[in-house]
Protein backbone atom coordinates (compact mmCIF):
# COMPACT_ATOMS: atom_id res chain seq x y z
CA UNK A 1 0.00 0.00 0.00
CA UNK A 2 1.13 3.59 -0.45
CA UNK A 3 1.64 5.98 2.45
CA UNK A 4 -0.09 9.36 2.70
CA UNK A 5 2.62 11.51 4.26
CA UNK A 6 0.28 14.46 4.81
CA UNK A 7 -1.84 12.79 7.49
CA UNK A 8 0.55 12.89 10.44
CA UNK A 9 3.06 15.17 12.10
CA UNK A 10 5.28 15.43 15.19
CA UNK A 11 6.51 18.53 16.96
CA UNK A 12 8.73 19.10 20.00
CA UNK A 13 9.13 21.83 22.56
CA UNK A 14 11.11 22.35 25.76
CA UNK A 15 11.36 24.72 28.68
CA UNK A 16 13.74 25.62 31.48
CA UNK A 17 11.19 27.62 33.49
CA UNK A 18 11.16 26.78 37.19
CA UNK A 19 7.37 27.01 37.43
CA UNK A 20 5.98 23.55 36.63
CA UNK A 21 2.71 24.61 35.01
CA UNK A 22 4.39 27.48 33.19
CA UNK A 23 7.16 25.23 31.87
CA UNK A 24 4.65 22.72 30.52
CA UNK A 25 2.61 25.43 28.85
CA UNK A 26 5.72 26.98 27.30
CA UNK A 27 6.93 23.62 25.96
CA UNK A 28 3.56 22.86 24.36
CA UNK A 29 3.32 26.38 22.95
CA UNK A 30 6.73 25.98 21.32
CA UNK A 31 5.80 22.59 19.90
CA UNK A 32 2.54 23.96 18.48
CA UNK A 33 4.42 26.88 16.94
CA UNK A 34 6.76 24.39 15.26
CA UNK A 35 3.83 22.31 14.02
CA UNK A 36 1.99 25.34 12.69
CA UNK A 37 5.09 26.54 10.89
CA UNK A 38 5.72 23.14 9.34
CA UNK A 39 2.22 21.95 8.55
CA UNK A 40 -0.33 24.67 9.20
CA UNK A 41 -2.11 22.59 11.86
CA UNK A 42 -2.83 23.27 15.50
CA UNK A 43 -3.86 21.96 18.90
CA UNK A 44 -7.16 20.54 17.64
CA UNK A 45 -5.24 17.88 15.70
CA UNK A 46 -3.03 16.67 18.59
CA UNK A 47 -3.66 12.98 19.31
CA UNK A 48 -0.91 12.39 21.91
CA UNK A 49 1.42 14.41 24.12
CA UNK A 50 4.52 12.83 25.68
CA UNK A 51 6.30 14.75 28.45
CA UNK A 52 9.66 14.01 30.08
CA UNK A 53 10.10 16.07 33.22
CA UNK A 54 12.77 16.84 35.80
CA UNK A 55 11.99 15.39 39.22
CA UNK A 56 12.24 18.96 40.53
CA UNK A 57 8.86 19.64 38.92
CA UNK A 58 5.43 18.74 40.29
CA UNK A 59 3.76 16.42 37.77
CA UNK A 60 0.26 17.51 38.81
CA UNK A 61 1.18 21.10 38.01
CA UNK A 62 2.79 19.94 34.78
CA UNK A 63 -0.52 18.36 33.79
CA UNK A 64 -2.28 21.64 34.56
CA UNK A 65 0.09 23.48 32.25
CA UNK A 66 -0.34 20.94 29.46
CA UNK A 67 -4.13 21.26 29.62
CA UNK A 68 -4.01 25.03 29.19
CA UNK A 69 -3.36 24.37 25.50
CA UNK A 70 -4.54 20.77 25.02
CA UNK A 71 -8.13 19.57 25.19
CA UNK A 72 -9.13 17.46 28.18
CA UNK A 73 -9.56 14.32 26.07
CA UNK A 74 -6.10 14.45 24.43
CA UNK A 75 -4.05 11.51 25.76
CA UNK A 76 -1.07 12.68 27.81
CA UNK A 77 1.69 10.45 29.18
CA UNK A 78 5.00 11.22 30.84
CA UNK A 79 7.37 10.60 33.69
CA UNK A 80 10.09 12.10 35.82
CA UNK A 81 13.64 11.57 34.64
CA UNK A 82 17.33 11.57 35.45
CA UNK A 83 17.83 14.27 32.80
CA UNK A 84 16.02 15.40 29.68
CA UNK A 85 17.03 15.42 26.02
CA UNK A 86 15.59 18.15 23.84
CA UNK A 87 16.20 19.99 20.59
CA UNK A 88 19.39 18.01 19.83
CA UNK A 89 21.38 20.45 21.96
CA UNK A 90 22.53 18.10 24.71
CA UNK A 91 21.35 20.66 27.26
CA UNK A 92 19.07 19.60 30.07
CA UNK A 93 15.78 21.40 29.47
CA UNK A 94 13.93 20.45 32.68
CA UNK A 95 10.83 19.63 30.63
CA UNK A 96 10.51 18.31 27.08
CA UNK A 97 7.31 17.56 25.15
CA UNK A 98 6.59 15.70 21.92
CA UNK A 99 3.22 16.16 20.21
CA UNK A 100 1.84 13.62 17.74
CA UNK A 101 -0.89 14.93 15.47
CA UNK A 102 -3.08 14.13 12.51
CA UNK A 103 -5.39 11.35 11.38
CA UNK A 104 -2.41 9.21 10.38
CA UNK A 105 -1.77 8.32 14.05
CA UNK A 106 -4.07 6.24 16.23
CA UNK A 107 -3.47 6.14 19.99
CA UNK A 108 -4.66 4.20 23.00
CA UNK A 109 -3.23 4.64 26.52
CA UNK A 110 -3.47 2.60 29.71
CA UNK A 111 -1.93 2.28 33.15
CA UNK A 112 -1.65 -0.13 36.05
CA UNK A 113 -0.10 0.00 39.50
CA UNK A 114 1.41 -2.76 41.62
CA UNK A 115 4.72 -3.04 39.79
CA UNK A 116 6.70 -3.77 42.94
CA UNK A 117 4.41 -6.56 44.14
CA UNK A 118 3.58 -8.22 40.81
CA UNK A 119 5.76 -6.95 37.98
CA UNK A 120 4.66 -9.45 35.33
CA UNK A 121 1.00 -9.08 36.23
CA UNK A 122 1.20 -5.30 36.08
CA UNK A 123 2.73 -5.40 32.62
CA UNK A 124 0.11 -7.87 31.48
CA UNK A 125 -2.76 -5.72 32.78
CA UNK A 126 -1.48 -2.67 30.90
CA UNK A 127 -1.19 -4.65 27.67
CA UNK A 128 -4.67 -6.15 28.11
CA UNK A 129 -6.11 -2.66 28.46
CA UNK A 130 -4.21 -1.45 25.42
CA UNK A 131 -5.55 -4.33 23.32
CA UNK A 132 -9.06 -4.63 24.74
CA UNK A 133 -11.63 -4.72 21.93
CA UNK A 134 -8.83 -4.47 19.40
CA UNK A 135 -10.00 -4.09 15.83
CA UNK A 136 -6.84 -5.39 14.17
CA UNK A 137 -5.03 -8.67 14.68
CA UNK A 138 -1.51 -7.85 15.97
CA UNK A 139 -0.14 -10.39 13.52
CA UNK A 140 -1.03 -8.21 10.52
CA UNK A 141 0.23 -4.89 11.83
CA UNK A 142 3.06 -4.72 9.31
CA UNK A 143 3.65 -2.59 6.23
CA UNK A 144 4.08 -4.02 2.75
CA UNK A 145 7.84 -4.45 3.30
CA UNK A 146 7.39 -6.33 6.56
CA UNK A 147 8.24 -3.47 8.93
CA UNK A 148 6.08 -2.59 11.94
CA UNK A 149 3.54 0.21 11.87
CA UNK A 150 2.55 -0.19 15.49
CA UNK A 151 4.57 0.11 18.68
CA UNK A 152 3.84 -0.05 22.40
CA UNK A 153 5.73 2.55 24.44
CA UNK A 154 6.14 1.84 28.16
CA UNK A 155 7.09 4.27 30.94
CA UNK A 156 7.62 2.48 34.25
CA UNK A 157 8.65 3.29 37.80
CA UNK A 158 12.42 2.87 37.71
CA UNK A 159 12.64 2.10 41.43
CA UNK A 160 9.99 -0.61 41.65
CA UNK A 161 9.80 -4.24 40.71
CA UNK A 162 11.49 -6.45 38.15
CA UNK A 163 11.46 -4.61 34.84
CA UNK A 164 12.22 -7.68 32.73
CA UNK A 165 9.30 -9.49 34.34
CA UNK A 166 7.11 -6.48 33.50
CA UNK A 167 8.20 -6.64 29.86
CA UNK A 168 7.48 -10.37 29.83
CA UNK A 169 3.98 -9.65 31.12
CA UNK A 170 3.36 -7.22 28.26
CA UNK A 171 4.72 -9.79 25.80
CA UNK A 172 2.18 -12.36 27.00
CA UNK A 173 -0.49 -10.18 25.39
CA UNK A 174 1.23 -8.53 22.43
CA UNK A 175 3.27 -11.52 21.28
CA UNK A 176 6.13 -11.28 18.83
CA UNK A 177 4.63 -8.99 16.14
CA UNK A 178 4.41 -5.82 18.28
CA UNK A 179 7.70 -4.09 19.17
CA UNK A 180 8.08 -2.56 22.63
CA UNK A 181 10.10 0.54 23.53
CA UNK A 182 10.37 2.83 26.50
CA UNK A 183 12.26 3.71 29.62
CA UNK A 184 12.24 3.55 33.40
CA UNK A 185 11.47 6.83 35.10
CA UNK A 186 14.16 8.54 37.18
CA UNK A 187 14.47 11.11 39.93
CA UNK A 188 17.71 12.95 39.12
CA UNK A 189 19.74 10.19 40.84
CA UNK A 190 18.22 10.87 44.25
CA UNK A 191 16.99 7.25 44.15
CA UNK A 192 13.99 8.02 46.33
CA UNK A 193 10.81 8.08 44.19
CA UNK A 194 9.87 8.33 40.53
CA UNK A 195 6.51 9.38 39.12
CA UNK A 196 4.47 8.61 36.04
CA UNK A 197 1.75 10.73 34.41
CA UNK A 198 -1.29 9.74 32.38
CA UNK A 199 -4.41 11.63 31.36
CA UNK A 200 -7.01 12.08 28.67
CA UNK A 201 -8.80 9.35 26.75
CA UNK A 202 -8.50 5.95 28.42
CA UNK A 203 -7.20 7.36 31.71
CA UNK A 204 -10.46 8.56 33.19
CA UNK A 205 -11.80 12.08 33.76
CA UNK A 206 -8.69 13.49 35.47
CA UNK A 207 -4.97 13.44 34.87
CA UNK A 208 -3.24 11.03 37.23
CA UNK A 209 0.18 11.15 38.86
CA UNK A 210 1.26 7.61 39.74
CA UNK A 211 4.00 5.67 41.50
CA UNK A 212 4.76 1.94 41.40
CA UNK A 213 3.16 1.92 37.98
CA UNK A 214 3.50 1.26 34.28
CA UNK A 215 2.02 3.66 31.74
CA UNK A 216 1.54 2.31 28.23
CA UNK A 217 0.88 3.86 24.82
CA UNK A 218 -0.30 1.89 21.82
CA UNK A 219 0.73 3.98 18.81
CA UNK A 220 -0.38 2.98 15.32
CA UNK A 221 0.80 4.91 12.29
CA UNK A 222 0.10 5.21 8.60
CA UNK A 223 3.88 5.24 8.15
CA UNK A 224 6.69 2.90 9.14
CA UNK A 225 8.28 2.83 12.58
CA UNK A 226 11.98 2.24 13.26
CA UNK A 227 13.75 1.13 16.44
CA UNK A 228 17.49 1.10 17.05
CA UNK A 229 19.14 -0.52 20.09
CA UNK A 230 22.88 -0.50 20.85
CA UNK A 231 25.11 -0.20 23.93
CA UNK A 232 28.80 -0.25 22.93
CA UNK A 233 30.06 -2.71 25.55
CA UNK A 234 32.14 -5.80 24.72
CA UNK A 235 33.00 -8.97 26.64
CA UNK A 236 36.12 -9.30 28.76
CA UNK A 237 37.63 -12.78 29.10
CA UNK A 238 35.76 -16.05 29.54
CA UNK A 239 32.16 -16.46 30.73
CA UNK A 240 31.39 -16.86 34.41
CA UNK A 241 28.70 -19.07 35.92
CA UNK A 242 26.30 -17.18 38.18
CA UNK A 243 26.34 -19.53 41.13
CA UNK A 244 24.33 -17.56 43.70
CA UNK A 245 21.85 -14.69 43.48
CA UNK A 246 19.21 -13.06 45.65
CA UNK A 247 17.02 -10.59 43.82
CA UNK A 248 19.33 -8.24 41.93
CA UNK A 249 22.30 -9.10 44.15
CA UNK A 250 24.92 -11.53 42.83
CA UNK A 251 26.47 -13.55 45.63
CA UNK A 252 28.98 -15.67 43.76
CA UNK A 253 30.51 -16.21 40.33
CA UNK A 254 32.14 -19.54 39.49
CA UNK A 255 31.64 -20.45 43.15
CA UNK A 256 33.71 -17.49 44.39
CA UNK A 257 32.43 -14.36 46.15
CA UNK A 258 31.16 -12.23 43.28
CA UNK A 259 32.97 -9.06 44.31
CA UNK A 260 36.30 -10.86 44.62
CA UNK A 261 35.95 -12.50 41.20
CA UNK A 262 34.95 -9.21 39.60
CA UNK A 263 37.83 -7.20 41.08
CA UNK A 264 40.43 -9.82 40.26
CA UNK A 265 39.38 -10.37 36.66
CA UNK A 266 39.45 -6.63 35.99
CA UNK A 267 42.64 -6.02 37.98
CA UNK A 268 40.77 -3.19 39.65
CA UNK A 269 42.68 -0.26 41.18
CA UNK A 270 43.26 -0.37 44.92
CA UNK A 271 40.81 2.43 45.72
CA UNK A 272 37.96 0.56 43.99
CA UNK A 273 38.71 -2.44 46.22
CA UNK A 274 38.10 -0.54 49.44
CA UNK A 275 36.01 2.58 48.76
CA UNK A 276 32.35 2.09 47.77
CA UNK A 277 32.19 5.41 45.89
CA UNK A 278 35.36 4.61 43.96
CA UNK A 279 33.99 1.15 43.18
CA UNK A 280 30.79 2.61 41.75
CA UNK A 281 32.77 4.97 39.52
CA UNK A 282 34.92 2.06 38.34
CA UNK A 283 31.89 -0.17 37.69
CA UNK A 284 30.32 2.40 35.36
CA UNK A 285 32.60 1.15 32.61
CA UNK A 286 32.38 -2.52 33.58
CA UNK A 287 28.80 -3.83 33.60
CA UNK A 288 27.83 -7.48 33.44
CA UNK A 289 26.43 -8.95 30.24
CA UNK A 290 24.13 -11.86 29.49
CA UNK A 291 23.71 -13.38 26.06
CA UNK A 292 20.96 -11.94 23.85
CA UNK A 293 19.81 -12.80 20.33
CA UNK A 294 21.26 -9.83 18.43
CA UNK A 295 23.60 -8.44 21.09
CA UNK A 296 24.42 -9.07 24.73
CA UNK A 297 22.04 -7.60 27.30
CA UNK A 298 23.82 -5.32 29.76
CA UNK A 299 23.23 -5.23 33.50
CA UNK A 300 24.49 -2.12 35.31
CA UNK A 301 26.57 -2.80 38.43
CA UNK A 302 25.29 -0.14 40.83
CA UNK A 303 27.58 -0.98 43.75
CA UNK A 304 28.98 -3.64 46.05
CA UNK A 305 28.54 -4.92 49.57
CA UNK A 306 32.10 -5.04 50.86
CA UNK A 307 31.17 -7.14 53.89
CA UNK A 308 29.02 -9.72 52.09
CA UNK A 309 31.33 -9.55 49.01
CA UNK A 310 28.33 -9.29 46.67
CA UNK A 311 27.70 -7.26 43.54
CA UNK A 312 24.57 -5.12 43.44
CA UNK A 313 22.87 -4.84 40.05
CA UNK A 314 19.98 -2.76 38.77
CA UNK A 315 18.27 -5.94 37.55
CA UNK A 316 18.64 -9.67 38.19
CA UNK A 317 20.81 -12.06 36.22
CA UNK A 318 19.70 -15.70 36.04
CA UNK A 319 21.23 -18.02 38.63
CA UNK A 320 22.94 -20.92 36.90
CA UNK A 321 23.37 -18.92 33.72
CA UNK A 322 26.46 -17.43 32.13
CA UNK A 323 27.58 -13.85 32.44
CA UNK A 324 30.49 -11.85 31.10
CA UNK A 325 32.19 -8.81 32.49
CA UNK A 326 31.88 -6.06 29.90
CA UNK A 327 34.04 -3.06 29.10
CA UNK A 328 33.82 0.01 26.92
CA UNK A 329 35.07 3.53 26.43
CA UNK A 330 33.89 6.85 25.05
CA UNK A 331 34.59 5.84 21.46
CA UNK A 332 32.73 2.52 21.68
CA UNK A 333 29.72 4.10 23.41
CA UNK A 334 29.49 6.92 20.85
CA UNK A 335 29.85 4.42 18.00
CA UNK A 336 26.94 2.47 19.47
CA UNK A 337 24.87 5.67 19.54
CA UNK A 338 25.59 6.19 15.85
CA UNK A 339 24.56 2.61 15.10
CA UNK A 340 21.31 2.82 17.10
CA UNK A 341 20.33 5.92 15.13
CA UNK A 342 21.29 4.29 11.83
CA UNK A 343 19.17 1.22 12.58
CA UNK A 344 16.13 3.29 13.56
CA UNK A 345 16.29 5.54 10.49
CA UNK A 346 17.13 2.68 8.12
CA UNK A 347 13.95 0.88 9.19
CA UNK A 348 11.90 3.79 7.79
CA UNK A 349 12.71 2.50 4.31
CA UNK A 350 13.90 5.77 2.85
CA UNK A 351 11.14 7.94 4.28
CA UNK A 352 12.23 10.87 6.45
CA UNK A 353 11.62 10.67 10.18
CA UNK A 354 8.84 12.90 11.47
CA UNK A 355 9.79 12.51 15.12
CA UNK A 356 12.41 10.75 17.25
CA UNK A 357 12.37 9.75 20.93
CA UNK A 358 15.58 8.61 22.63
CA UNK A 359 15.76 6.54 25.82
CA UNK A 360 19.34 6.79 27.08
CA UNK A 361 20.72 5.24 30.27
CA UNK A 362 21.92 7.64 32.93
CA UNK A 363 24.91 5.32 33.44
CA UNK A 364 25.93 5.90 29.80
CA UNK A 365 25.82 9.62 30.42
CA UNK A 366 28.01 9.21 33.47
CA UNK A 367 30.43 6.99 31.56
CA UNK A 368 30.65 9.55 28.74
CA UNK A 369 31.24 12.42 31.15
CA UNK A 370 32.01 15.60 29.25
CA UNK A 371 31.29 13.78 25.99
CA UNK A 372 27.58 13.31 26.80
CA UNK A 373 26.75 16.50 24.90
CA UNK A 374 28.59 15.04 21.91
CA UNK A 375 26.33 12.01 22.00
CA UNK A 376 23.18 14.14 21.81
CA UNK A 377 24.68 16.26 19.04
CA UNK A 378 25.43 13.13 17.06
CA UNK A 379 21.94 11.74 17.61
CA UNK A 380 20.48 14.94 16.19
CA UNK A 381 22.88 14.86 13.28
CA UNK A 382 22.15 11.26 12.36
CA UNK A 383 18.37 11.34 12.60
CA UNK A 384 18.15 14.61 10.67
CA UNK A 385 16.54 17.94 11.39
CA UNK A 386 13.41 16.51 13.00
CA UNK A 387 11.60 16.95 16.33
CA UNK A 388 13.63 15.12 18.99
CA UNK A 389 13.11 14.54 22.69
CA UNK A 390 14.20 11.90 25.16
CA UNK A 391 15.34 11.28 28.68
CA UNK A 392 18.05 9.66 30.76
CA UNK A 393 16.57 6.54 32.28
CA UNK A 394 16.99 4.04 35.10
CA UNK A 395 16.70 1.28 32.48
CA UNK A 396 15.64 0.99 28.85
CA UNK A 397 12.94 -1.08 27.16
CA UNK A 398 13.31 -2.39 23.62
CA UNK A 399 11.85 -5.67 22.42
CA UNK A 400 11.95 -6.22 18.68
CA UNK A 401 12.53 -9.97 18.76
CA UNK A 402 12.60 -12.72 21.37
CA UNK A 403 11.06 -12.45 24.83
CA UNK A 404 13.71 -10.22 26.40
CA UNK A 405 13.54 -6.48 26.24
CA UNK A 406 14.92 -4.85 29.38
CA UNK A 407 18.30 -3.16 28.98
CA UNK A 408 20.85 -1.17 30.98
CA UNK A 409 23.56 1.21 29.78
CA UNK A 410 21.94 1.12 26.34
CA UNK A 411 20.54 3.68 23.89
CA UNK A 412 17.10 2.98 22.43
CA UNK A 413 15.97 5.18 19.52
CA UNK A 414 12.35 5.27 18.30
CA UNK A 415 11.77 6.95 14.93
CA UNK A 416 8.38 7.42 13.25
CA UNK A 417 8.03 8.35 9.58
Amino acid sequence: MGWDDTTRWCAAGASVLGDSAGAAEEAVRRALAQATGDTGVGADQVVLAVAFVSAAHDLADVATGLRRLLAADVPVVGCTTAGEIAEATGRDSDLAVMLFGGSGFSVRTAWATGLGEDSAGTGQRVAELLYADQDVDPGVLRDEDGGPREVVMLLSDGLAGDQQAMVTGVYRVTGAPIPLVGGCAGDDLVMSATYQLIGGAGAGPTDRVLRDSVVGVRLRSDGPIGIGVRHGWTRVGSPLVVTATEGSSVGSLDGRPALDAYLQLLDAPEQARTDPAAFTRFALNHPLGIAGRSQDLVRFVTGADFEARTLELVAPVPQGGLTWIMTGDVDSVLSASDEACRLAVEALEGRPARGVIAFDCIARRAALGEDSDEEIRRIGERVGDVPLIGFYTYGEIARTRGMGGFHNQTLVVLAVA
